[in-house]
């Protein structure tokens, strides 16, 4: 049997799939050219479990672009599918996977499209990206601009579902994230939805209702249950339109849980529930107005306002929580080391890849860990497990602390201070030379969720002091349920 780092370094040495740019095919990605018929000849050579790659362009298209199964879909930064359907042909920009059988375990990656024009949201088929019968996958947006739906997530001959998507920035849609069931056999449960800023924006639908999240049941479909979002953010201008409410949950949606929500310029009302929707839970962790649900007649859902919080993490399962760092920490001869955690020392005189070692100057007090200027705790993680995480630390005073990261990526190399590592959440770290790391340019102030790029194998997430130097209480890391634990126990750095 292979050591975890054996079969990581044989991992490492696996040939690439197979990749096809559509420019290679004649796609001008000019804006101004229709490049759906190149993008078609691009598709057509990739062979299953290829990888259809736009390089940096504005690919006109006036038809759908259907990805076939088993093909994945990555947009370098700068890359967006401009739809601009023919005249009276409205339909959606993008369709992953069929009702016919299921697509499994397959990534799309950055993907942004933008209908140009912006549509009149009359049209129910005005969908930016429609997603069919996903299995296990990851999916992750950009930006999806000016549809009726921005993205569409279909369970229709079976399930949408245990995916994680990032729906990114939804923008100038009457309705930003739909979950649809379709049909006796369809159904969207037990998916992972991380970040995604809903805004309301529209200049030619100005006065129109607009919604964030909705669900719907069509053709006798009846589970659409368990979905989870973390950290969604809504924006949707209640004060322009006659109506706009973050989540719509028409018929059914059970199980449903919203951490961290943040809802601005909304109304009052975060959630209406109709037909058989209940039982779910709903989190606001920042309203400018107290939020409540509008009720149907079997709801039993429960709303907490950021007013009245107990916490935000009871829908996630510990990766690694340290509750009491003082009874971890131990000194010794060569300094002070704490079970479980390793440290990261920062330095500006030199450009080479930070070390994880022990601390030398750290102490107890406060009733907890007093870490010194340019020192950060933390613990390394597999990120090949989950890529969703949420850091929970406290602190003696708060604020006080600051998120720091060190991604590697598969042989164990620390990414480029180019590169990073998070590609969604609500945190946005940049590189810092002072630690040859990432971090954060404001101190914590409650939980942080993040999402790891495709390219991280493994990830050292830590704390450091921030503008108010103060002990360490605790340090609590979680990550969905469904992929704990993802703690690496191997070397502090895998190489």
């Amino acid at each position: 049997m292979l050591s975890p780092l054996l079969a990581l370094c044989a991992l490492s040495g696996a040939s690439e799939p197979p990749n096809a740019d559509p420019r290679a095919f004649g796609a001008q990605g000019d804006g101004k050219n229709d490049d759906f018929p190149a993008i078609e000849r691009a598709l057509a050579s990739i062979p299953d479990r290829g990888t259809l790659t736009f390089s940096a362009g504005v690919y006109r298209v006036r038809q759908t672009v259907r990805v076939p199964q088993g093909v994945s879909v990555a947009m370098q930064d700068g890359a967006e599918i401009a739809f601009d359907p023919i005249e009276g042909a409205d339909a959606p920009a993008i369709v992953l996977g069929s009702p016919s059988s299921p697509t499994v375990g397959v990534d799309f990656t950055n993907l942004s499209i933008r209908r140009v024009p912006s549509g009149d949201w009359k049209n129910k088929e005005s969908v930016g990206l429609r997603a069919i019968r996903l299995v296990n996958c990851r999916l992750t947006v950009r930006r999806v601009v000016g549809f009726r739906t921005g993205i569409e997530a279909v369970g229709e001959g079976g399930g949408f579902a245990h995916n994680e998507v990032s729906p990114g920035y939804l923008a100038g849609n009457r309705v930003g994230l739909a979950l649809i069931a379709r049909n006796p056999d369809g159904y969207c449960n037990e998916n992972l939805f991380v970040g995604g800023r809903f805004a309301g924006v529209s200049d030619r639908m100005r006065r129109e209702p607009r919604y964030g999240i909705v669900t719907a049941v069509e053709g006798g479909a009846k589970s659409l249950n368990n979905n989870r979002f973390l950290a969604p953010c809504f924006e949707l201008l209640g004060d322009q339109t006659t109506e706009a409410i973050p989540m719509v949950l028409s018929g059914a949606g059970s199980g449903f849980t919203v951490i961290g929500a943040r809802t601005e310029s909304c109304g009052p009302v975060f959630a209406r529930e109709t037909g058989d929707a209940r039982d779910n839970r709903y989190d606001v962790s920042y309203a400018d107005v107290a939020q409540r649900i509008e009720r149907g007649p079997r709801s039993t859902s429960v709303l907490t306002n950021a007013s009245d919080n107990p916490g935000v993490l009871a829908a996630t399962r510990p990766v690694w929580m340290a509750t009491d760092l003082a009874a971890r920490s131990h000194d010794g001869s060569d300094g002070m080391a704490v079970e479980g955690f390793s440290f990261l020392v920062s330095g500006a005189e030199t450009s080479v890849a930070p070390k994880l070692v022990r601390a030398g100057q750290a102490k107890i007090a406060q009733g907890g860990l007093l870490l010194p200027a340019g020192w950060a705790i933390g613990r390394l993680v597999d990120a090949r497990r989950t890529r969703t995480f949420v850091l929970d630390a406290s602190f003696a005073a708060s604020p006080s602390g600051r998120a720091v990261f060190v991604f590697f990526d598969g042989r164990g190399q620390p990414l480029g201070k180019s590169e990073g590592g998070v590609v969604g959440g609500n945190v946005q770290p940049w590189f810092s030379p002072a630690w040859q790391a990432w971090t954060m340019g404001s101190d914590v102030t409650g939980p942080a969720f993040f999402e790891l790029k495709p390219e991280v194998a493994f990830a050292w997430i830590g704390v450091a002091c921030g503008s108010n130097p103060s002990a360490l209480l605790a340090f609590n890391l979680y990550t969905p349920e469904s992929h704990a634990p993802a703690s690496w126990d191997g070397p502090d750095i895998p190489r």
